[in-house]
């Protein structure tokens, strides 16, 4: 129930207002045929080693105004992205940052620490810890979700949030007024408690997704 592109502006580098290019390396994807533009206020250092991208620290605040973001790597380009991000260094935290993806939007408000271990290869890099709450009033799994290799993609973080969506989509999926209470390791999505209304009902339950190789 996380859509893992919104993730992706916790951790904007430091930057000039009009190098929105150097959010490109924390794309899902990779930064191949992605593009960026809009506008930002930066003002943020950094420092810190190069082998360790999680352990870069990081000062000061980014507002960002419109930014589009095109990558082949997600299904359909994130428009209109606005939102506060500050940094105090490993941890960011971020403020109102909404997100527009075809008909589906959402809204983020949360915390990470060593943000940009959250696309770094998991098998070298240690996670981020991430805290989170997501609304949307439409969300559509697969206008967001980034794919690795055809498979669907999880940020390497471990970490727990919240999740209210008035309407959820995922293929045959229609369900609406959803809440969830989520919890996250690398590869693996678990909604701890989750409730729904849907084709003239209501469910609760549990639910998990591991995306790791059996």
């Amino acid at each position: 129930m996380l859509p893992c592109p919104v993730l992706l502006l916790l951790a904007a580098p430091p930057a000039q207002a009009p190098d929105l290019a150097a959010l490109l390396p924390l794309v899902p994807g990779g930064t191949g045929g992605a593009t960026v533009s809009g506008h930002a206020r930066v003002d943020v250092q950094g420092h810190g080693p190069a082998r360790d991208p999680g352990a870069l620290a990081l000062a000061g605040r980014a507002v960002l105004s419109g930014v589009r973001i095109v990558q082949p790597g997600l299904p359909r380009p994130l428009t209109d992205v606005q939102g506060t991000l500050a940094f105090q260094g490993t941890q960011a935290e971020v403020h109102g940052l909404t997100v527009h993806a075809g008909p589906s939007a959402f809204t983020l408000d949360g915390a990470v620490t060593r943000p940009f271990a959250l696309f770094a290869d998991r098998a070298t890099v240690a996670p981020a810890d991430l805290r989170f709450d997501l609304r949307a009033p439409l969300l559509d799994l697969a206008d967001v979700m980034p794919t690795s290799s055809g498979q669907p993609a999880l940020p390497n973080a471990t970490g727990h949030g919240t999740v209210h969506l008035a309407r959820l989509r995922q293929g045959a999926l229609d369900v609406t007024d959803v809440s969830a209470e989520v919890t996250l390791q690398p590869a693996r999505l678990e909604a701890t408690s989750f409730a729904l209304a849907g084709y003239g009902g209501h469910v609760s339950g549990h639910a998990a997704f591991d995306l790791r190789d059996p």
